[in-house]
């Protein structure tokens, strides 16, 4: 991860604020499984057209997550089944940060990634009864929902 992390030190930085004002909560994402190496070559390549997010002199960060599903794994079906809208529920803590957040992410249409965010004090065991509402998930058909330790 050093070599990334003096990868990462050659481009220029954007700041958080920056990135807010970008409304990255409804986003197209596009998602890829690189190894170390094949990461710098594309470091290298895409350097002199991005930047880089830098919150107080960091630029590679550090965090925890725990996902919360349905007892048959309603959440994780869905999306390995190709479902076109889907939902995910999960917790993340940014560690350098100290920044804990609760999220549900809607995949909609298939292509399109809208997210809900809270902040909360720490993350929780369980998702409390009155945040189902926010999940408002058809597919869900008053199950509970409960953390995922796999």
């Amino acid at each position: 991860m050093q070599q990334i992390q003096q990868i990462l030190n050659t481009f220029e930085s954007v700041s958080l604020q920056d990135l807010d004002a970008v409304k990255l909560q409804n986003r197209i994402d596009t998602k890829y499984m690189l190894t170390i190496q094949e990461l710098e070559q594309v470091l290298h390549e895409i350097q002199k057209n991005q930047k880089v997010l830098e919150i107080d002199d960091t630029r590679l960060f550090t965090y925890k997550t725990v996902y919360f599903d349905t007892p048959d794994f309603r959440f994780y079906k869905d999306h390995h089944n190709g479902c076109i809208n889907r939902v995910k529920v999960r917790c993340r803590e940014y560690v350098e940060s100290h920044l804990v957040m609760y999220e549900i992410k809607r995949k909609l249409f298939g292509t399109r990634t809208d997210k809900q965010r809270k902040v909360i004090a720490q993350l929780p065991e369980q998702i409390p009864q009155e945040d189902y509402a926010l999940i408002g998930y058809k597919r869900l058909n008053a199950q509970p929902i409960e953390k995922n330790d796999q």
